[in-house]
This record gives C-alpha cells, sequence and structure tokens, in this order.
C-alpha cells in the first residue's frame, strides 16, 4: 500500500500575533538594561548604577531570552492534522485530539463570534486584524484538557464561545480544513470498515 503523503503544518495566526506583539518593545529593554550595565561595570561614567549591576544584566538577560522566544516561537506553533489526531503545538505544549473527540468541522467568521464592540482595549487591538478572517471551528464531544489548559497554552480566543469545541485562526484556512476533513473521513472509514470485519471467536483459536 502506498504511504500517505503527511499532512502540512498550519501556522497558528492569533499565537503568533499574541506571541510577537511585544517583540520590539521587549529586545528595547534588554539592550538598554544590557547596556546600562556595561556602561556601568566597565566604566564610571555611572557610579550610581553600580550597586544595581547584578540587577541590571539578569533583567537585560531575561528580557532578552523573552524577546528571543517571542521572535523564534511563532514557527513552532502550528496544528496539523494526522492520520488519526489532530495535532497542535506550541513551543511549550504539544496537544493530540482523537478523532474521537471531534463531532464536525465548520467554518467561521471570527468578527461575528466576537465584535469589536464587545472587546477591551487591549483585546480589540490584538484581534482587529482578524475581524474579517475566517476561522475554522472544531465542534468536540469532550474537551482533550480542562478548558483552564486550554486557554493557558493557547490562548483565551482558541475556545469557540458558541459550542463545545475550539476555534483555529490559521494560514490557508481553506485547505486545512479540507485536509482535516479528508483525515477524519479516511480514520472514520477504517474504524467503520474494521467493525464490520468477521472477527475470531474462542471455539476458532481452541480447534486451532
Amino acid at each position: 500500500m502506498a504511504k500517505r503523503k503527511p499532512k502540512r503544518k498550519f501556522h497558528l495566526l492569533l499565537y503568533e500575533r499574541s506571541a510577537t506583539r511585544y517583540r520590539s518593545k521587549t529586545l528595547i529593554i534588554a539592550v538598554a538594561m544590557i547596556g546600562l550595565w556595561f556602561i556601568s561595570y566597565s566604566t564610571n561614567y555611572l557610579p550610581r548604577l553600580v550597586p544595581l549591576n547584578r540587577w541590571l544584566l539578569a533583567g537585560g538577560l531575561v528580557a532578552a531570552l523573552y524577546w528571543l522566544y517571542v521572535s523564534l516561537g511563532p514557527k513552532f506553533a502550528y496544528a496539523r492534522p494526522r492520520e488519526d489526531h489532530l495535532w497542535l503545538q506550541t513551543p511549550l505544549y504539544r496537544l493530540k485530539i482523537s478523532y474521537r473527540r471531534i463531532r464536525n468541522t465548520r467554518p467561521v467568521q471570527f468578527g461575528k463570534l466576537y465584535p469589536s464592540s464587545s472587546l477591551r482595549g487591549r483585546d480589540r487591538r490584538l484581534l482587529q486584524p482578524f475581524s474579517g478572517a475566517t476561522a475554522v471551528g472544531i465542534d468536540l464531544y469532550a474537551w482533550p484538557i480542562h478548558p483552564l489548559l486550554l486557554r493557558a497554552f493557547f490562548g483565551r480566543y482558541i475556545l469557540a464561545p458558541d459550542q463545545l469545541g475550539l476555534l483555529l485562526l490559521v494560514e490557508d484556512w481553506m485547505t486545512f480544513s479540507n485536509q482535516l476533513s479528508s483525515a477524519m473521513g479516511a480514520w472514520r472509514d477504517t474504524h467503520r470498515d474494521s467493525r464490520h470485519q468477521p472477527g475470531i471467536g474462542a471455539m476458532d483459536i481452541l480447534n486451532s
């Protein structure tokens, strides 16, 4: 049997925007703190900062690491249909959702579920680029993990507000939806066929 071509990865756009919106500010803070530490440590221009050298360096390194995380992290945040599950990946967490848990998928106008008039200022700025975007709604029979954990690892807007399910904003949503539906259909056909195949009974085993 020919090997199935692996499904492509679809980047999680809202996760990417959430992670990168403070990237430039974080870089400025890192450069400023490390710069002040270097000047204070190597010269006498800023003698008042000498007692704070250790904290300046620590804060600058933390800010630099966070900048690195938000710069590279979105590349590792994606959705990917697999043979028997939907794979959701972030830099810190990997979630596999069995197709047994998925009821159906549907296209959703993101701006209708989250109109700008109902959002706070910070969230309004975050979601503004997606007001006219189409998301893929994934209706579930049951949560794969607790919703609080989903919000912690993927952001609060991954939870669909109108159904028990997920809301994914991905690049090329139509291709993602088609690949996910195709994978789910193939998985269900396989399990439907296996249920109708005759099994081996206890008497057959004893007689053999």
